[in-house]
């Protein structure tokens, strides 16, 4: 490449690699390329509570994703790209690839702009044109005049009515759903301004969404079952973890009998005539600010640190985290025992995970 972009004009330090002296006396890889399905990179899920989940992408899940993205929401040379999303989230592969293979611009806002959506208003109108932004972010943005963005794409959790009928409006805005097991995303769709904030839209290229019963049968349209993921963005499995692998990753018989490897969510949906709509969940997690949160999870942090013999934590019905503690160590049961495990609680686990609200009791059942 010899440096030439259209966005050359702001001056970007730029190294030419065409143009770099390599000494003839450095040998060239035989097999630059790796193959399709050789490891790429690991994404974790689900929070730091000790018990991280390590998943193992391909290069073709990476490459699938990354092209199939570019194209979807219309990226090129010309873009101009959000990094919202830190590095530390799945949600980041979305900014970040699809952008390089476009040739596009990533900007990258500092902390103050990210924390704050008015500085953050500020950076998306400074010429943006592409931003993934989490619902529980885009619920508080000022909405009320237009962003400038040509796409404004969400997705990890409900977004709130009245963001969907102000962003349909001034762009095109999309919603995206996938684990991180499946490359990040595996379904997409526009929103309208009458858009259901759980329609999920429907499966990207190449991909699958099969919905089964108990015994791994389609169940009919609006009839609920558990959501299975079969095609390219299936990953490789758990880094270094084959049971999880083994009971996350299955094999499915088609009606043709082929078989075909699938990523078992755990989500529960239903096929309906505008696309596939979420329920919930077969397990405990749940989403909080758009993050996954198993309450176990939570627990095993307040358990090590060894300050209550008995903990529980709840979700309720606003999905607030509700921690319930009984019989501290010690002889000890007073306010510094709870402040001490508020203060264990906001070293080991991000934000999103601690507990809104801390009881004691007596007695656990």
């Amino acid at each position: 490449h010899d440096g030439s972009h259209p966005l050359a004009a702001a001056e970007f330090p730029a190294l030419n690699i065409s143009a770099m002296q390599i000494p003839e006396t450095v040998p060239l890889a035989a097999n630059a390329y790796p193959a399709c399905d050789a490891p790429c990179m690991a994404l974790y899920t689900s929070g730091t509570t000790g018990h991280p989940k390590g998943v193992l992408l391909s290069q073709r899940n990476l490459s699938h994703f990354t092209a199939w993205y570019a194209d979807y929401v219309d990226l090129n040379q010309h873009s101009r790209v959000l990094q919202f999303s830190t590095l530390s989230f799945d949600s980041s592969v979305i900014d970040i690839f699809p952008t390089w293979l476009s040739g596009a611009e990533l900007v990258v806002p500092d902390e103050d702009q990210r924390r704050d959506p008015l500085q953050l208003v500020s950076v998306l109108k400074a010429g943006l044109t592409h931003a993934f932004l989490p619902p529980a972010l885009l619920s508080i943005l000022p909405l009320d005049q237009p962003l400038g963005l040509k796409h404004v794409v969400t997705g990890g959790d409900v977004c709130e009515p009245h963001v969907i009928a102000q962003l349909t409006g001034q762009c095109q805005f999309h919603n995206l759903y996938g684990p991180t097991e499946a490359t990040v995303l595996v379904t997409a769709g526009q929103f309208t301004p009458n858009s259901s904030n759980r329609n999920l839209g429907r499966p990207i290229a190449n991909s699958q969404v099969w919905i089964l019963d108990d015994q791994l049968q389609p169940v009919p349209q609006e009839a609920q079952g558990e959501l299975y993921i079969v095609g390219p963005g299936v990953c490789l499995g758990y880094l270094n973890n084959p049971e999880l692998t083994a009971e996350r990753y299955v094999w499915l018989t088609r009606p043709d009998g082929e078989r075909m490897r699938a990523y078992r969510t755990g989500d529960m949906a239903k096929w309906t005539a505008e696309g596939i709509e979420l329920s919930g969940r077969r397990d405990n997690q749940v989403k909080i600010r758009g993050f996954r949160v198993e309450p176990e999870e939570i627990e095993h942090c307040l358990r090590a640190s060894q300050l209550y013999r008995q903990v529980a934590v709840v979700v309720d019905a606003q999905r607030r985290i509700l921690a319930f503690v009984a019989q501290p160590h010690g002889a000890q049961n007073d306010d510094s025992t709870l402040s001490a495990l508020k203060a264990h609680t906001q070293q080991l686990l991000p934000d999103y995970m601690h507990p809104v609200a801390y009881t004691k009791v007596d007695a656990l059942p």
